[in-house]
């Protein structure tokens, strides 16, 4: 991977501090032009899994209030957001941020913040969206801490 050709980079976006290093790290790296931001609006109950909520948010409405939101907190960061992308998901973050990386986006690099936890029995207990796209994304991943 040659860091200096990346045209895609994908930073999954949950509004955390650890989301916002992440980004920084993209920024580091990639014109903003080149960064992805993807939020994922989690489902609320497994029946609305089951009925099919999850997937592409296709409300421009809703897309609309991820992206005021992300430019009040890149703002407050004073992290720079002009010709970012911004992509909006409905369902489990771990299912959504690999399908979109493997089916939809197919990035250069992923860069997702990770809290940490080590150890089956915390992965098992907490679950990681970290672990789980490191394991199931075909990009290459850079875990920030």
């Amino acid at each position: 991977m040659d860091l200096n050709n990346l045209e895609r980079v994908l930073v999954p976006i949950d509004f955390s501090e650890l989301c916002y290093k992440a980004l920084r790290t993209a920024l580091s790296i990639a014109p903003p032009e080149k960064i992805h931001l993807l939020h994922i609006t989690p489902v609320a109950s497994g029946l609305a899994w089951a009925a099919g909520l999850h997937g592409a948010a296709d409300d421009k409405a809703s897309v609309e209030v991820v992206r005021m939101r992300l430019e009040r907190e890149l703002d407050g960061h004073n992290l720079p957001h002009s010709g970012m992308h911004v992509h909006v998901r409905v369902g489990s973050p771990s299912h959504e941020i690999v399908d979109f990386a493997n089916n939809r986006m197919k990035p250069d690099l992923v860069i997702i913040g990770s809290h940490g936890r080590e150890g089956t029995v915390e992965r098992l207990l907490m679950g990681s969206v970290a672990y789980s796209v490191v394991r199931n994304t075909r990009a290459p991943v850079l875990v920030v801490r």
